[in-house]
């Protein structure tokens, strides 16, 4: 075997464990972008936990085709960008907003989510989702209720959950490709397991403790996505829109010391004003950045971003040599 085809196997193994470790793998179709435009990119992805990479199209088709899944063998075509999240919905804000930022520049593709083919306009959807944090608010939302009787509003809770996760174990259950396809882009996946209601002669049951945390473990236990399916079935069962409570502080009693503010440890350094001298600015642009000749020039006619999450040190340094070429800077 040659070292060429012995290094292809380890790259498409690579891009394996990444498919299987992440649960959503995001493509867009990229061209056009600038070296400062990438950095910035790959830096909003790695503070989200996701990782971007660019692999050649055969071996990423490669690597899902032995995995059992051919779906994607069309996508994978021309330029394209990947980025491998460990939750289902970062991924896809991330490119939505590169989307917004520069347009033409990024298109999405699709994207691979809870064993399952999502569309472009899926992952659109993905990213319009709320976080998994605000969803569990939002779930808890939907179940409040003027609580006259507490053991009677729980045990009447519950059980609007118990028909909310049936109804969308059935829901599951019944997908087609095209009803998929049509409400979020999918293709079917596997039917989950349904929660079995138990009823008492009298068609009520105690809610035990057990119960409660048998209800947590399925809520830790769902996707994003289900989550957003959950929502949404609780809403219709209980007739409400739920939104997702917020926290209000309380405010510091009488002669209480105020709550530290914690100090800002990293700031980015922006462009504001080129001034006259444009060569002495790129100058100093390339100063602090591995950008060519060329990318920190269009860096400068576009007033772009110097540096990003430098100490408070560097970027007053940064600040003091730009001025020092004639430029003004935003440090924020």
């Amino acid at each position: 075997m040659s070292a060429n085809l012995e290094a292809k196997k380890q790259v498409v193994e690579e891009i394996k464990q990444k498919i299987q470790n992440s649960k959503s793998v995001v493509f867009v179709d990229y061209k056009g972008l600038t070296v400062a435009e990438v950095s910035a990119l790959r830096n909003k992805f790695r503070e989200a936990g996701v990782e971007y990479k660019v692999y050649k199209n055969t071996l990423v088709r490669k690597a899902f085709n032995e995995l059992g899944v051919d779906a994607f063998d069309a996508d994978l075509n021309g330029p394209t960008a990947t980025a491998f999240s460990p939750d289902e919905t970062s991924a896809a804000k991330i490119f939505a907003q590169a989307v917004k930022d520069l347009p033409e520049k990024i298109v999405p593709k699709s994207a691979y989510v809870d064993n399952a083919y999502v569309d472009a306009a899926g992952v659109k959807a993905l990213a319009d989702m709320p976080s998994r944090e605000e969803l569990i608010a939002k779930m808890l939302g939907s179940m409040q209720a003027p609580i006259a009787n507490f053991a009677g509003v729980l045990s009447a809770m519950l059980r609007g959950v118990v028909v909310a996760l049936n109804a969308i174990a059935e829901k599951k259950g019944a997908y087609t490709a095209t009803a998929t396809s049509a409400a979020f882009g999918r293709r079917p996946a596997p039917p989950r397991r349904k929660m079995r209601q138990t009823k008492s002669k009298n068609h009520r049951r105690i809610i035990t403790m057990a119960d409660i945390a048998k209800f947590i473990e399925e809520i830790k236990g769902m996707t994003v996505v289900e989550l957003n399916e959950l929502v949404k079935a609780l809403e219709e069962e209980f007739g409400v829109s739920a939104a997702a409570p917020v926290a209000v502080a309380a405010a510091p009693a009488a002669g209480a010391a105020a709550p530290a503010v914690e100090e800002k440890t990293e700031f980015n350094v922006k462009l504001k004003d080129i001034g006259a001298k444009k060569i002495e600015v790129i100058k100093a642009v390339r100063e602090f950045t591995s950008l060519g000749l060329a990318e920190a020039k269009k860096l400068v006619e576009d007033l772009g971003m110097i540096k990003e999450g430098v100490n408070k040190e560097e970027a007053e340094k940064i600040a003091a040599r730009m001025k020092e070429a004639g430029a003004e800077v935003t440090i924020d």
